[in-house]
């Protein structure tokens, strides 16, 4: 079990590695994605280790802030779609 936890916290670094690095080169191209996409992009995926947790442990936090900094990333269409789905971090990565 030990070794699973260890594997398990190497992922989970991976992952945030690889999203922070997203948001360093979306900020690159800057000028030719706009301010609004590159703030929207980095929104979405600041939140979606967050949401991945949530999924995987089967519950949401119980104050609701990840559903907050959620829903402050999203069109209103999505907020609607995200309302219905089972797989949250799926949804946001896509």
């Amino acid at each position: 079990s030990y070794n699973r936890f260890w594997e398990g916290r190497k992922i989970w670094e991976k992952l945030l590695n690889r999203s922070r690095d997203l948001v360093r080169m979306s900020t690159v191209y800057r000028g030719a994605i706009g301010l609004r996409r590159l703030r929207r992009i980095a929104c979405l995926v600041t939140a979606m280790p967050g949401a991945l947790r949530e999924h995987m442990r089967g519950r949401p936090r119980a104050d609701g802030a990840r559903e907050r900094d959620i829903a402050e990333c999203l069109l209103p269409y999505d907020r609607l779609v995200l309302a219905r789905v089972r797989n949250r971090a799926l949804f946001i990565d896509f």
